[in-house]
């Protein structure tokens, strides 16, 4: 008797944030959905929650829980969806690109993402 082979194979899914490209659309799926908390903890920088001693958690569950975040995510989102098909700069050694706004989006002239520990995460 053969074996048979499992009805469903699940495929394995890299994380988006491998790739500035597929990092920017991730981003903009959370923002949509208003899943302002998984948004924080994906696209906070490392060094970010560190620099205030805290975990990526904690600083996304405190962000999350301010009245202004729900405003500036809206805004957030707007900026991405105005950069997704444009091109960037990337700068020499690799580990931070940049979108010029243009025109700018109430006063926000470029959004730049950075790579840490292999994975793109959004700088401003």
């Amino acid at each position: 008797m053969v074996a048979e082979a499992p009805a469903t194979i699940t495929p394995f899914n890299p994380d988006p944030r491998l790739d500035v490209r597929t990092a920017l659309p991730e981003a903009i799926r959370l923002l949509a959905a208003r899943d302002y908390v998984g948004f924080l903890k994906e696209f906070t920088p490392p060094s970010e929650a560190e620099n205030l001693g805290m975990s990526i958690d904690q600083m996304a569950s405190k962000l999350a829980e301010l009245p202004q975040t729900s405003d500036n995510m809206a805004k957030l989102l707007t900026i991405l969806l105005a950069i997704k098909d444009q091109k960037s700069t990337q700068d020499p050694t690799g580990t931070k690109v940049t979108f010029t706004l243009n025109p700018p989006i109430d006063d926000q002239k470029e959004i730049t993402f950075v790579k840490e520990n292999g994975l793109w995460y959004l700088k401003n």
